[in-house]
Order: structure tokens, then C-alpha cells, then sequence
């Protein structure tokens, strides 16, 4: 009873356009959210958006007004509009004026020179454990970082970041985090992190699927570029569990690093021009993977 005088009191606060503004910031969200949570609440409303318009299906006037609270949070605090916050805000206006957002064509197959390539890149790319000594240039990590921005995401939200370590007492301080210690030897090292507040509870893993697509796309990027890389993942605690944040390795974590708690560390990165790549693995049959259920 009590939960659902709740959801009736929030439904009327919502709908009441001068408490809209309030109900958001002193009810819903009482921490304000920093500026990365801020773009991906932002991105995420405006994929909500799209979803609506691309399935021809009903967008909630609960997403509207939040989306537009948000908006004005992002302007007051004067952030600089990117692509991603400039193209929820395009939506935004397309609902509100009654506008469909224009399509583009279907995507056509690729000739088969470049189904060819793309077949080499995939089965030519290896996990990497020895580097030839050099640096890896800014440009070229700066390039592979924008590829892996292009990999899909929950809801369009994002939620990547990266620290990148080139001296060597850094690598040092980073590898008492995960296992083994023979990537300190490559000449870049990139943490992959995950702003955990995207996620509500129920959509906690996820943070792992988002993290893998944009790490598979960092792998395949440096591969592109000549260099090989190597995948290493976190477990020095359960990123997930809040709780573990006040232990004493996390706090030491994230006071060392400055990096903000809700950031989660899923996965290191280690790169550089290799100087051996093994031999291919087998890989499995795919008739043994698939299963056609109409069958």
C-alpha cells in the first residue's frame, strides 16, 4: 500500500511541470551525478528515444521529463556538447516538434576483397605476451581509442574510460591488481573501467558485456595498427559488490589511481610491437556450437 501511494505521488510530481524540476534533483537524484554519469544518463534517454521512433512503439513522458531535466543540469553547468549529447538533443527536438528522425539505407555487403580482409584481421589477431622494446605513439593509442568507442553498448550509454601507464613504476603500481606479471613488460598498459551508476541492479552484468565489446574492438584495433595486445582481467575484488569499495585494497585502489569510486576496473590492456606471436590455437567446429531449434 505504502509502495504504491509512492509510485502515485511520483506519477503526479512528474506530471506537475513546475515541481518536475525539483522532484528530479532533491528525490531521484540527490547525488548529483558527475559529468561521465551525466553524458551517459543523457545518451542512454536518447537511445530510449530512438528505440521508440526506429520500432514505432510509445516513448514514456516519464523519459521526456527526465531527459529534459538532465539537459538542463548539463547546460548549467556549462559542459561542452559532443557528438553523443548533441545527438540525444537532436532527438529530443524531433519528439518534441513531431519530427521522424531521417533513416539512412539499409547497409549493403561488402565486396569480397574486404570480407577477405576482414576474414585475415579476425583469425590473424593474437594474444600477445612478448613486446619488442619502443614506445607506443599517443596518435596511434588516440586512433585505436576512438575505433573502440564505435562498439556497441547497453542502451547506448558508453560507460568506458581509460588510464593508460607508460613508466615503468606506475606499470609496477597497477600489476599489484592482477595476475602474473609478465605484461609490465609491454610498452603501454590500458586500464578499462566502467561508470557502474549507468546500470541499475538488475542490469549489473552488463558492465561486463559493454566492457567486452569495446576491449574486443581495442584488440582488434592495435592489431590493425601492427602491434599486439594482450587481455588481462581484473579479480583482485568483486568490482560489483559496493560493499568491497570500503576495504582496504579498493580504497588504496582508487586513492592511488584517482580514480572515481563509481568507475568499476574490469581489464588491463598491454600493447606494443610484438616480438613473438604463437601459433593459432584450434578453434572449435561450428556445426558443434550451433544448435538450429526448428530442427
Amino acid at each position: 500500500m505504502f509502495k504504491k501511494m509512492k509510485q502515485l505521488i511520483a506519477t503526479a510530481m512528474i506530471n506537475l511541470p513546475g515541481a518536475r524540476y525539483y522532484f528530479y534533483k532533491y528525490y531521484v537524484f540527490r547525488k548529483p551525478l558527475n559529468e561521465k554519469a551525466l553524458r551517459g544518463k543523457i545518451q542512454y534517454l536518447g537511445h530510449c528515444i530512438d528505440l521508440g521512433f526506429s520500432n514505432s512503439c510509445s516513448i514514456t513522458k516519464a523519459k521526456i521529463y527526465e531527459l529534459r531535466y538532465h539537459l538542463k543540469v548539463f547546460f548549467r553547468n556549462k559542459y561542452q556538447i559532443d557528438n553523443s549529447v548533441l545527438w540525444a538533443i537532436k532527438l529530443f527536438l524531433c519528439y518534441q516538434y513531431r519530427i521522424k528522425p531521417a533513416e539512412n539505407p539499409p547497409h549493403t555487403s561488402l565486396d569480397s576483397d574486404s570480407i577477405r580482409k576482414f576474414e585475415n584481421i579476425i583469425k590473424d589477431r593474437r594474444s600477445i605476451r612478448k613486446w619488442l622494446p619502443g614506445e607506443v605513439p599517443d596518435s596511434d593509442i588516440t586512433k585505436v581509442i576512438e575505433w573502440a568507442t564505435w562498439a556497441p553498448s547497453s542502451c547506448n550509454r558508453q560507460p568506458w574510460q581509460i588510464v593508460i601507464f607508460k613508466k615503468e613504476a606506475d606499470k609496477q603500481e597497477i600489476a599489484k591488481y592482477f595476475p602474473n606479471k609478465f605484461y609490465t613488460a609491454a610498452p603501454v598498459l590500458l586500464l578499462v573501467l566502467i561508470e557502474r551508476t549507468l546500470y541499475g541492479d538488475t542490469e549489473k552484468p552488463f558492465i561486463y558485456l559493454d566492457a567486452a565489446a569495446f576491449i574486443q574492438n581495442l584488440l582488434l584495433g592495435f592489431h590493425v595498427l601492427g602491434y599486439g595486445a594482450c587481455w588481462i582481467g581484473f579479480n583482485a575484488w568483486n568490482a560489483l559488490n559496493d560493499s568491497d569499495l570500503h576495504l582496504p585494497q579498493p580504497e588504496r585502489f582508487y586513492k592511488d589511481f584517482r580514480v572515481d569510486k563509481k568507475m568499476v576496473p574490469v581489464s588491463l590492456i598491454a600493447a606494443g610491437r610484438p616480438a613473438a606471436v604463437p601459433n593459432a590455437p584450434a578453434r572449435q567446429n561450428p556445426q558443434n556450437i550451433r544448435i538450429d531449434f526448428n530442427k
